[in-house]
């Protein structure tokens, strides 16, 4: 027969709390990437732009800084910048090509919060200009 003492299980499960709450502390831990989280969203996302818009009448060859500074109607000396990444939208594994697909990614820290700001420029002969979305970051 085997004995089990009250310290035994005490102990057993002092060290079981113990694992579960380091596991739970780095989980928190875990800094999670806001434009890559947008990216997941947007490419599960069957009405992703789909709808009315209206682009931003900057040249092609603008800056992403400054294409964002006149997205947020905001001066460069309220707004850091912190990360600018090329991004995929994949559309849920259709095949489009990369005019449709290539995106610009900002990320943002505000006065009003953190954002990530999407941009695109769209080559329409007719309309050219920057298509946008802003994303604030919880």
């Amino acid at each position: 027969m085997i004995q089990i003492s009250h310290a035994d299980v005490f102990s057993s499960t002092k060290t079981a709390c113990f694992v579960i709450l380091m596991g739970s502390i780095l989980v928190s831990c875990v800094k999670t990437d806001p434009i890559e989280h947008i990216v997941r969203k947007e490419s599960s996302n069957p009405t992703f732009q789909s709808g009315l818009t209206s682009l931003l009448r900057l040249p092609a060859t603008a800056i992403p800084e400054q294409v964002t500074l006149n997205v947020l109607g905001e001066s460069k000396t309220n707004i850091i910048i912190s990360e600018i990444r090329h991004v995929h939208i994949s559309y849920r594994g259709v095949q489009l090509p990369a005019e449709f697909t290539n995106y610009i990614a900002v990320l943002v820290d505000t006065k009003s919060g953190r954002k990530v700001v999407l941009l695109q420029y769209q080559n329409d002969k007719h309309m050219p200009g920057w298509w946008s979305q802003t994303y604030d970051i919880k």
